[in-house]
C-alpha cells in the first residue's frame, strides 16, 4: 500500500449569534488501495487556521509514495526531515498530528480494527464528561453570561441534562458581559471579588457533588493566577486549567508551590518533549494533551 495523495480542507468558518465560529482544518490522506484515513489539525479556532492549511501543503511532499503503514518512520520524518520540525510550535505539530491521526484511521481501516485496539485496547468501558465553557450559556445561542445569577443558571441547566462537572472561566466577561482581555500583575479586587462571587453561585446551585473546573486560558499570570486561586480555593474546585503561559515551566512550579488547587494544562505544549519539565518538576496535577496539536 502506498500513499497517492495527501488533501487538506478549511472548512468555512460558521457565525452563531454573532460570534465567530471555528474553522476545522480536515485532513484526507488517500492510498492505491483506495483506502483512505481522516486526521485534524487541532488550530480551528485562534489565528492560525491558514498557517495550519498551508502547513499541510508543505508537508504532503514528504509522504506521497510511501507506505502508511510506517506511521513512527513518517513521523521522524516529517519531524528530522523539514528542518523546523525540530523547534517545534503549534503549527508544526499540528500538521503532523493531522497527518498521523489519519495515518492511523488508515491502518484500522486496512486491519478491520478500532484504533484503540493497534494502541493496546480498551483500559475502560466509559469515561467521564464535563460540560466545558458555561460562562458562553448553555443553549444553542452564545450568551456571555455577567452576573452571578446566570453562571447559576448555566449550571443548574448542565446538571439538569445530566452532567456530575462543569468547566467554566469565570474572568472572561465583566459585569457588563464585555471580554476583560489579559489579567496580568496583581488584579483590581473588584474583579476578584466579581469571580468569588460566580464560583459560590455555581457551587450554591449545584451542591457539594458536581465538580467545578476553573479556566483560565492562560489570560493570567503567575501573580494574577494565584490571587484569583486564594479568592476561590474554598469552594473545593475540582482543578485549575491554564492559569499562565505553559512557555516557562518554572513559573508553574513557583504557582505549584502557593496553590492548593490542582492544576492542569496541555493544550499549548507540544510533544513529549514540552510536556517533559512538567512532569520532571511534578508542577502539573492533570496533563492535557491536544491530539490534534502535541504530534498525534
Amino acid at each position: 500500500m502506498k500513499i497517492t495523495q495527501v488533501e487538506v480542507l478549511h472548512i468555512h468558518e460558521i457565525a452563531t449569534d454573532g460570534h465567530k465560529g471555528q474553522r476545522p482544518i480536515i485532513v484526507r490522506i488517500d492510498t492505491d488501495e483506495g483506502i483512505y484515513g481522516l486526521g485534524e489539525v487541532g488550530l480551528a479556532y485562534g489565528s492560525a487556521g491558514r498557517a495550519a492549511y498551508g502547513i499541510i501543503q508543505d508537508l504532503a511532499k514528504h509522504i506521497i509514495g510511501k507506505d502508511p503503514f510506517n506511521i513512527e518512520s513518517i513521523w521522524e520524518t516529517l519531524y528530522k526531515e523539514t528542518f523546523w520540525g525540530q523547534g517545534g510550535g503549534a503549527v508544526i505539530f499540528g500538521g503532523i498530528s493531522g497527518i498521523d491521526i489519519a495515518l492511523w484511521d488508515i491502518k484500522g481501516k486496512a486491519l478491520g480494527v478500532p484504533v484503540y485496539q493497534l494502541l493496546g485496547g480498551k483500559t475502560r468501558e466509559k469515561i467521564r464528561t464535563y460540560a466545558s465553557q458555561i460562562q458562553l450559556g448553555w443553549s444553542s445561542q452564545r450568551v456571555p453570561a455577567a452576573h452571578p445569577e446566570e453562571y447559576a443558571a448555566n449550571a443548574r441547566a448542565i446538571v439538569d441534562a445530566g452532567y456530575d462537572a462543569l468547566k467554566v472561566d469565570i474572568i472572561m466577561f465583566d459585569d457588563k458581559g464585555k471580554n476583560l482581555g489579559r489579567l496580568e500583575g496583581p488584579i483590581p479586587h473588584s474583579i476578584v471579588r466579581q469571580a468569588r462571587a460566580r464560583v459560590e453561585a455555581i457551587r450554591n446551585e449545584v451542591g457539594p457533588d458536581v465538580d467545578i473546573i476553573i479556566e483560565n486560558h492562560a489570560r493570567t499570570d503567575i501573580t494574577s493566577s494565584i490571587q484569583l486561586a486564594r479568592a476561590i480555593e474554598e469552594f473545593n474546585i475540582f482543578y485549575y486549567e491554564e492559569i499562565n503561559t505553559p512557555l516557562n515551566p518554572e513559573l508553574h512550579k513557583l504557582a505549584k508551590e502557593k496553590i492548593t488547587i490542582p492544576i492542569a494544562s496541555g493544550e499549548r505544549i507540544y510533544t513529549r518533549w514540552g510536556f517533559l519539565p512538567f512532569l520532571t518538576n511534578r508542577s502539573l496535577d492533570v496533563v492535557q494533551p491536544d491530539l490534534g496539536t502535541s504530534g498525534g
